[in-house]
């Protein structure tokens, strides 16, 4: 019994010890703070040391969480539909034409078949430029000048003319080319013209023999021009599949900064990076179907996209269904019955592709994005009128971000407004599709209503 009654006292007085000691624990935790002062946790005006830890660790981890999402791409929001329709009855589907640019005025000058017009987009008035008699002769490019008070326009009768947007008058006429004039380039007062003869010719629109210089280096139609922002380097595409590169200092001979061959078809769609100098975009025809990136620093291509579609799973379907409805045709099928439905399935599923996947389609026209590193591309010419679509990709990983498919036909010419925030496209469905594509990625608070969004996709003529 003393064995026992020790063991308990003993037992009882370590319990005791052990509860002091807890208990000292937990104020020394719960009343004071990482360094010591007093911390009053209980009158829930502080957190306990050991807390107070993990509570920091948990900060840093948010910040970095928040850096993480500050340095990551933002979720990319295109519009499901266009924010307004134009008819554009007589449109031209002609590749090689440029018949729509856009002024620093926010007026739009479109060329629908013998007339040029023009479209103010602040309050869609609709002006009626130029009228050309003849059944052969009609606008086949125009573009405005820089400071928005001159129009150019070409001639398939190869007469380039110069008009006043305000006045509606006839400034002067330039000669020098001999067949149609299908694209055009202001450089500040020096207009740059490319035609079907081959050549291309710099005019000083200030002088009274505006032209400058008459250069032939392409061996077909001349198809696209443009101009850097800097104005210091001039972009040539012709049908001849080559795209040239001029220092504006040597213009007035024949020798070009770069020449590229890289493109397999025509190339029309040009456009300079806007924040880096040194970087063009071009785009091929059918058999290319490309879209390239230049160094014009090293003379090199730095990335090349092919631009078809891509095969999915859903191509083999078709086929799918009616190897299902030709196999119970036989009971008991042979092998050699086998082998035909497989053939079948195998033959269709090819053609199948080749119809809705691999056929080229051709770029026909390229924007840069001046608000998020990014190219919008305009497509057509395509036995499926999925494939004529614009399509948005990031630079410089050249990773699709989504489509855009509205037009029935290809789509011919793209250009953007003054503030870049929109995106015109013209098709051969004889319409120009106005979308809301280079803005800002849209917020939840910032989406419009079902009602907001039906009155805006307002359907009317641009005459």
């Amino acid at each position: 019994m003393c064995f026992l009654s020790d063991f308990l006292n003993g037992y009882l007085g370590f319990s005791c010890l052990w509860q002091e000691e807890y208990r000292r624990k937990l104020e020394e935790n719960l009343t004071l703070d990482s360094e010591g002062r007093p911390f009053r946790m209980l009158v829930f005006r502080g957190s306990p040391k050991s807390c107070r830890k993990s509570i920091r660790l948990i900060d840093e981890m948010r910040q970095d969480g928040v850096e993480e999402v500050r340095n990551s791409k933002q979720l990319r929001r295109l519009p499901k539909t266009e924010a307004r329709v134009l008819d554009a009855p007589k449109l031209k589907d002609d590749f090689y034409l440029n018949l729509m640019d856009w002024g620093k005025n926010n007026i739009l000058a479109v060329a629908l078949g013998s007339e040029l017009y023009l479209w103010n987009a602040e309050n869609s008035d609709t002006q009626k430029l130029v009228r050309v008699d003849g059944e052969d002769n009609y606008p086949s490019s125009v573009a405005w000048s820089e400071d928005a008070k001159t129009v150019a326009v070409g001639h398939t009768c190869s007469k380039l003319q110069l008009w006043d947007a305000e006045t509606s008058q006839l400034v002067r006429s330039l000669e020098g080319h001999q067949k149609r004039v299908g694209t055009l380039s202001w450089n500040g007062h020096l207009l740059t013209s490319g035609s079907h003869d081959k050549s291309i010719i710099n005019h000083d629109v200030r002088a009274g023999n505006s032209l400058i210089s008459c250069i032939r280096a392409h061996t077909q139609e001349l198809c696209g021009l443009k101009w850097s922002s800097r104005g210091n380097l001039l972009a040539s595409g012709g049908n001849d599949n080559v795209i040239h590169i001029w220092e504006a200092s040597k213009m007035s001979s024949s020798r070009f900064l770069h020449q590229f061959n890289d493109h397999r078809a025509a190339v029309k769609a040009l456009a300079w990076c806007p924040y880096q100098d040194d970087i063009l975009a071009s785009g091929g025809g059918t058999s290319d179907r490309c879209i390239k990136i230049w160094n014009l620093q090293t003379g090199k291509c730095i990335n090349s996209l092919d631009t078809k579609g891509q095969a999915r799973l859903t191509i083999f379907l078709p086929s799918i269904f009616v190897l299902l409805l030709l196999l119970p045709c036989e009971v008991n099928p042979t092998i050699s019955s086998m082998y035909i439905y497989c053939l079948v399935w195998f033959g269709l599923s090819i053609i199948y592709y080749f119809l809705h996947v691999v056929l080229p389609t051709q770029v026909c026209g390229l924007e840069w994005n001046r608000h998020h590193k990014e190219i919008l591309s305009g497509h057509g010419f395509s036995p499926s009128q999925h494939q004529n679509q614009l399509c948005l990709w990031r630079y410089p990983s050249m990773s699709k971000v989504g489509e855009l498919r509205r037009h029935a036909s290809r789509v011919l010419h793209l250009t953007q407004s003054p503030d870049g925030l929109t995106v015109v496209s013209a098709g051969a469905d004889e319409t120009l599709r106005f979308w809301e594509v280079f803005g800002p990625p849209q917020t939840d608070s910032g989406r419009m209503t079902d009602l907001d969004s039906l009155l805006s996709l307002k359907r009317s003529a641009i005459r």
